[in-house]
Parts: structure tokens; C-alpha cells; sequence
């Protein structure tokens, strides 16, 4: 018997990015869920450790044209005193993320600081008056 008679109503299996959505699933549910929880666990914690390292005032510093505000941090309280903590860079100018919107704040604040990378890559920014 002939496979694509002139008789025959079966459709040909749609091609493209459409056609293969619309195809029976592979696997069952449960695998796809797990799947999707365990990668969902990955990228928030790939997220979250990504935005905890950029925290970091050495972090702020590799980019930034952050050695003279930060010379003059040391000379404050904030950064030596008798309890023994010091103040972050990020302390003071990127939120906590306390709750998931905090996240959308403390990116905002990070995408608004890398204007200060771009100053040093074009070396607008590079006196004391203009930081």
C-alpha cells in the first residue's frame, strides 16, 4: 500500500516553530514540571548570586569612578568606627531585596549606576567636580 495515496485525507505534519508546538508532548507532565521547577530554582539562584556579588564595594569599585568617593568614605564614620562595622557601597545605594518587587529597584539602580561606566569608558567622567 502506497503511503501518500491520492485518496488519502491525512495531512502532512506541519514544519516550523508552529508545528512544532502544536505536536503531542514527548514526556509526561510530571517530568516537564519537575524540569521546570529545578531550572526556575537554578535561574533564581543564578540571579540572586549574581546580584549579591555586584553588591560588593570591590565589585563597584573595578568599574566605577569610585576611588576618590571611596577615599573619602574612609575618612568617616562610616567606615571606621568603634563598633567595627563598615559601611558597602551598596548599603546605601541599592535597595534590599526583601521581597521579589524589591528586585525590580535594585535593578533599576544597578542599570542607572552603569552610567557611570560608560563615563569612564568615554572619559567624561574623570575629575573630582564631575563625580
Amino acid at each position: 500500500m502506497a503511503e501518500n495515496s491520492p485518496g488519502d485525507l491525512t495531512p502532512e505534519p506541519r514544519k516550523g516553530v508552529f508545528g512544532w508546538l502544536k505536536r503531542q508532548p514527548q514526556c509526561s507532565i510530571g517530568r516537564m514540571l519537575v524540569i521546570g521547577i529545578v531550572g526556575g530554582i537554578m535561574i533564581w539562584g543564578g540571579l540572586n548570586m549574581g546580584m549579591e556579588y555586584t553588591n560588593r564595594s570591590d565589585f563597584c569599585m573595578s568599574c566605577h569612578e569610585m576611588t576618590i568617593p571611596f577615599e573619602e568614605l574612609k575618612k568617616t564614620v562610616h567606615y571606621k568606627n568603634r563598633s567595627g562595622t563598615t559601611v558597602q557601597c551598596a548599603d546605601c545605594h541599592v535597595a534590599s531585596s526583601k521581597t521579589p518587587t524589591d528586585y525590580m529597584f535594585k535593578s533599576m539602580q544597578k542599570l542607572i549606576a552603569a552610567r557611570d561606566v560608560v563615563g569612564h569608558i568615554l572619559g567624561t567622567i574623570d575629575t573630582p567636580e564631575e563625580i
